[in-house]
């Protein structure tokens, strides 16, 4: 067992162990089931302050080490979520082209640093794996001298970068490709390396599944986006990830994808009126029916958001065929809501402890897929969290 298989099996082992605490939902069921099993957990998160809430889950580990409740829990996530980092601690981006935001700038640019320490002298040209606007292939270019191949779905954009690298006689070329159907294994050669910057769900796993035949000479990936897979449930694609029997549904792939780095303030504000009305509506439809069980409520226009806790919960009520009470007092149910939202932002603190080791781990799958097909394969973090949470990054070798 190599190092790669061993620690996916040892992740898998400690998510085993804790799943209740990221697999139930405080949103659907409070008290939680796990609440009797983890009391003193339990007791920590219900004490937080509604003012805290919001620092607590940008880094739930650090708040759960500073608290020292739970010092075995804590040590356990710090150990699976250790990774090395793959660039140094600053980059340089250099001049930021105009319509490239600055982060994604940020990203690039570690992104690129982290390719090139990898020393990929086998490589003769790069494919832009789903290239959007290409500013990623231009830059592998300029750093590197070679021409790049950019696929990209989206026929417009793939006219606009044609244009402009003409414009700016760069021998960057863009080809309309639907890389999840098309057959392009021609475009991944021996002498190809391939670069993917947050290469959504399947993108990058059908990547992979190319490269099983294709063997291109490298590959510079970072997944992001787990969930974004046909149907309810994820299957591991290493062997050594199907040997661990860890499951999940698409629900709950969706956990990585939770940090509020890029959300603004208006944003997090309306994400918090949202739920406060959605729980709020739930409990009345809870008292009108009888059963201690959620509701769904279904895809909410924004603008029913914006608007009055009554007009939301008629409007909401009808869409589920649901009867609410026959006498509400709005403004106390509309209380109820919000201190519903309060615990439960709290007690889901619990799943946030979980969304790097479960990102963690299906980052490893996918490593141990590569390296199972025949790749030497080096990963970590390709820059600070601060850039981008999704920071994991695998460097892969034909060997």
């Amino acid at each position: 067992m190599n190092s790669t298989t061993q620690r996916l099996h040892e992740t898998a082992a400690f998510l085993h162990a804790y799943r209740p605490l990221w697999e139930q939902r405080p949103f659907v069921c409070v008290p939680v089931p796990w609440e009797t099993e983890w009391p003193k957990l339990s007791a920590v998160l219900r004490e937080i302050p509604d003012d805290k809430i919001e620092k607590v889950e940008a880094n739930p580990l650090a708040f759960l080490k500073e608290n020292g409740a739970l010092p075995t829990l804590s040590s356990a996530l710090f150990h699976h979520t250790k990774m090395m980092s793959l660039t140094e601690n600053s980059v340089t981006a250099g001049p930021r082209p105009s319509g490239v935001d600055h982060r994604k700038w940020q990203q690039i640019a570690y992104f690129t640093s982290a390719v090139l320490r990898s020393a990929c002298v086998d490589v003769n040209r790069w494919v832009d794996w789903c290239a959007g606007k290409g500013h990623l292939g231009v830059a592998m270019h300029r750093h590197t001298g070679r021409p790049v191949h950019c696929l990209e779905l989206n026929m417009h954009l793939v006219h606009r970068g044609n244009v402009r690298m003409a414009a700016e006689q760069c021998p960057v070329t863009f080809y309309t490709a639907n890389v999840l159907k098309d057959d392009i294994s021609a475009t991944l050669t021996a002498e190809t390396g391939v670069v993917a910057l947050h290469a959504c769900g399947q993108l990058n796993t059908r990547l992979f599944e190319l490269a099983t035949h294709c063997a291109p000479a490298f590959m510079a990936v970072v997944p992001c986006c787990y969930q974004r897979i046909d149907g309810m449930h994820f299957s591991p694609v290493s062997s050594a990830g199907k040997q661990t029997g860890l499951t999940f549904t698409r629900h709950q792939l969706r956990l990585p994808a939770l940090d509020e780095v890029k959300s603004t303030q208006h944003r997090r504000a309306f994400r918090k009126r949202e739920m406060a009305f959605r729980l709020g509506l739930d409990l009345l439809l809870r008292e009108s029916s009888g059963a201690d069980e959620y509701t769904p409520a279904g895809k909410i226009a924004p603008a029913m958001i914006r608007g009055s806790f009554e007009s939301f919960c008629r409007a909401a009520s009808e869409s589920v065929q649901r009867e609410l009470p026959s006498r509400v007092n709005w403004r106390q149910a509309e209380k109820n809501g919000w201190e519903r939202r309060h615990l439960v932002s709290a007690l889901s603190i619990s799943r946030q402890l979980f969304r790097r080791p479960i990102e963690v781990w299906l980052f490893l799958d996918r490593v141990a897929h590569l390296e199972e097909i025949g790749f030497t394969v080096n990963y970590g973090e390709f820059c600070p969290s601060q850039i981008t949470p999704r920071n994991l990054m695998l460097l892969a070798r034909r060997s």
